[in-house]
């Protein structure tokens, strides 16, 4: 079911013959190999306890133990790079990060998820061509022209994406690179008109993070064709697939908690965006007083007042301002910022999770859960009948009906879309229209 690869040394192709010396003993191996398969009796094709570990929105990451007797005990190399394929189907890669090995010589093995390789290149600094930049490649620029910054400003989510990983692939070693995949376009797609990208010798993963800060949304890697592609995801679930099968209490449901949450709830919030220098040369910060009748906060309805009382939260914007736009302009989006923050915000934090075994290991033609599925929970001791996303998963390669998956969501009981911002006159909805009018400055 399961197989394992290990690619003795990237930077050679994977067909290719790697020389080692033993002694006075000249070996050549060829650098791709299977180093486990469920599919052979042989001893030396085994690995001890090798699991991966996969969390939506988080970089996963694979542990082993190789002993002595496995046959690629002696060749394994500190860039060496593994792959693991189910029934032909690739579903994780990763480089080896660490090792330690035991009494017994066994050699413990970490290795770090794929994504890991955006931390490896930087984006560096480069000129001001005024070149398109849907038409820009960075093999049109000579290392010259890199000396002054370059910004990424009005962009769309897709436009971001596809630089930051331009850059890095430009700097990549092929085993490291990335093919752009699936982008959610809806991400941020009120906000990212006042957002820019300044590339200042910082990673790409360090790019991304603003991005995801900034709009939201979780990165993934999947996989087409043999091809590792980086999907940029909304967080929600709208983008998961249904699951072919029911985690029930009494045949795979192991563990179910549920936990409410109210800490960071508010009523009441000030908003803050970047600083600037006034006239006199005094350092302040814009607000939306200019676009608020005088006053630089926002309320929740007097319901949600009267339930929770006044809970104030005072937040700081510092992406809106750092442009070249004016004033009214910075502190309208400054607003509307806020009331998407403050409509989006849980009033009833409710996780639950719930642990559970994958029926795929039971049954073949049932799809396995990945964590861009979402399944089916019924519990009747606990009153549940809900869908939930599979959010983490730790797949035993060697027992997969050990295998565990762990389905988490937060499930809101009121939102504020329902009940609106308080603003005079002027709902949520309402003041987000008004701000999609100026389509000079909305893209």
């Amino acid at each position: 079911m399961y197989d394992v690869y290990c690619v003795l040394n990237p930077m050679y192709p994977e067909d290719a013959m790697i020389h080692f010396t033993k002694g006075e003993q000249s070996i050549n191996i060829r650098n791709k190999q299977i180093i486990h398969s469920d599919n052979t009796p042989l001893e030396d094709h085994k690995l001890l306890e090798p699991v991966i570990e996969m969390e939506r929105g988080v970089n996963g990451k694979m542990t082993f133990r190789v002993p002595p007797h496995n046959h690629l005990y002696e060749y394994i190399q500190d860039n060496s790079t593994f792959f693991v394929e189910e029934n032909g189907e690739l579903i994780f890669d990763g480089q080896l990060r660490h090792t330690k090995k035991d009494f017994n010589r066994n050699n413990s093995i970490e290795v770090e998820g794929c994504m890991g390789y955006l931390n490896d290149t930087w984006l560096p600094l480069y000129g001001d061509t005024n070149d398109d930049p849907d038409v820009w490649a960075w093999d049109d620029l000579p290392e010259s022209t890199w000396s002054k910054p370059w910004r990424y400003e009005g962009m769309n989510i897709y436009g971001h994406m596809f630089r930051i990983l331009a850059g890095h692939n430009h700097f990549a070693p092929a085993y490291k690179r990335f093919d752009l995949g699936y982008i959610d376009e809806t991400i941020g797609v009120s906000r990212n008109y006042h957002y820019y990208i300044l590339f200042n010798y910082e990673s790409p993963m360090y790019y991304m993070n603003q991005l995801k800060s900034t709009f939201g949304g979780y990165f993934k890697v999947s996989y087409m064709n043999g091809r590792r592609r980086l999907d940029y995801m909304k967080d929600d679930m709208s983008n998961l697939y249904d699951a072919d099968q029911t985690i029930t209490f009494g045949v795979n449901l192991f563990d179910y908690v549920e936990e409410l949450d109210m800490t960071n709830f508010y009523t009441v919030v000030k908003p803050f965006g970047a600083e600037y220098k006034d006239s006199q040369g005094n350092t302040k910060r814009h607000d939306i007083c200019s676009v608020n009748d005088g006053k630089n906060d926002l309320k929740a309805s007097d319901e949600l007042l009267q339930r929770y009382g006044y809970i104030p939260k005072r937040i700081y914007y510092d992406d809106i301002g750092r442009s070249q736009m004016p004033s009214t302009d910075i502190s309208m989006a400054l607003k509307l910022r806020a009331a998407e923050d403050m409509s989006n915000q849980k009033l009833k934090n409710i996780k639950i999770t719930v642990t559970a075994e994958d029926l795929h290991y039971l049954d073949t033609n049932i799809k396995r859960l990945t964590t861009s599925s979402k399944v089916r929970i019924i519990s009747r001791p606990h009153n549940v009948d809900i869908m939930l996303p599979c959010s983490k998963i730790k797949i035993d390669l060697a027992n997969p009906s050990a295998s565990k998956y762990e389905l988490t969501n937060s499930e809101e009981n009121v939102n504020y879309k329902d009940v609106f911002v308080k603003n005079g006159n002027t709902t949520l909805s309402a003041l987000m229209s008004m701000v999609y009018k100026k389509g000079q400055n909305i893209k």
